[in-house]
């Protein structure tokens, strides 16, 4: 079976900015539509950081 070709870094970055901007349009704050792009970008959700700045434990 032939696999498409791997996604270059140009056509990843309208991907991403396409997301974040559509998740704005949709009501999120800006804090949020990064948030979700990121985990998106970055293959998952992380814990939340604890207050400080630091993750959770």
């Amino acid at each position: 079976m032939d696999e498409p070709p791997p996604m270059d870094v140009r056509t990843a970055c309208i991907v991403g900015h396409e997301y974040f901007t559509s998740l704005l349009e949709a009501g999120f704050a800006p804090g949020q539509a990064l948030y979700l792009t990121a985990c998106i970008l970055s293959g998952g959700p992380k814990p939340p950081m604890a207050e400080g700045g630091g993750a959770s434990p």
